[in-house]
């Protein structure tokens, strides 16, 4: 497994996510949601806040990874891998351990988190109707 590595800049983002919170970047100027990693928006305004998502979004693509170059990442296929947009409007890329997942572009996503290792808890996408029941989860 590859963990992320929080920067100064991406560190609200990844402490909410131990705090099983999903945070976004919004723009007071302008009132536009960012992705986590901007450090400015479109309008040009620097000042961005951090602000709680709703955690519900919809599912764009999805592809299997059966094969993984990546020595890290080689006992970890196959996986799934999600491009979902929140309903605050920002794309983000998810993955589900395995593959067979009944997955339909357009479906509702809900926000789910990994059990922290290391500090890091990887914030991940499930099939809305999956929520409570702890499938996808590693």
């Amino acid at each position: 497994m590859i963990l992320p590595e929080p920067s100064d800049a991406t560190r609200p983002f990844w402490d909410a996510a131990v705090q099983k919170r999903l945070l976004l970047r919004h723009c007071p100027r302008c009132g536009s949601w960012l992705h986590p990693q901007l450090l400015f928006c479109g309008c040009g305004e620097w000042r961005l806040e951090w602000r709680e998502a709703s955690g519900e979004a919809r599912l764009l693509s999805h592809t299997v990874a059966r094969r993984m170059p990546v020595p890290a990442l080689q006992g970890e296929v196959p996986f799934t891998v999600l491009l979902v947009r929140t309903r605050e409007g920002p794309q983000l890329v998810s993955s589900l351990p395995g593959d067979g997942h009944a997955l339909r572009c357009g479906m509702p996503m809900r926000v789910a988190f990994d059990p922290p290792v290391e500090g890091v808890a990887l914030v991940r996408f499930i099939p809305a109707e999956r929520v409570g029941t702890g499938d996808g989860m590693r």
